[in-house]
């Protein structure tokens, strides 16, 4: 009887602590595409890195565009949603984080 109730109270405790977990990255790829909270790195992973480092590579950012950009940024916190099926995404997602290390953007 002692043996059921501590598996029964070690059971207990388990699933309690394993429910208060905080999940950081719920991000899959199903299928091909990126479900999920994700981050540039993910996109730098097969299937994505493809069109990523393309894009990104061939981007270039002015001096003068990041040094305006660097002054009208500072109190925002950017929250980006895209698709990894989306051509617009396919284009533009590698090019916005290009801008975003080139002004140092935290």
């Amino acid at each position: 009887m002692k043996k059921i109730i501590a598996i029964i109270t070690f059971a207990l405790l388990t699933i309690n602590c394993s429910s208060s977990k905080k999940v950081v990255n719920t991000r899959e790829i199903m299928d091909g595409i990126l479900v999920g909270k994700a981050q540039k790195s993910d996109l730098q992973q097969e299937p994505f890195v493809k069109w990523f480092s393309e894009v990104y590579n061939g981007y270039t950012l002015s001096e003068e565009m990041a040094n305006e950009l660097k002054s009208k940024l500072k109190d925002f916190t950017i929250t980006v949603f895209m698709g990894t099926w989306c051509e617009d995404s396919q284009n533009q997602v590698p090019k916005f984080y290009k801008i975003l290390e080139e002004i140092n953007f935290p």
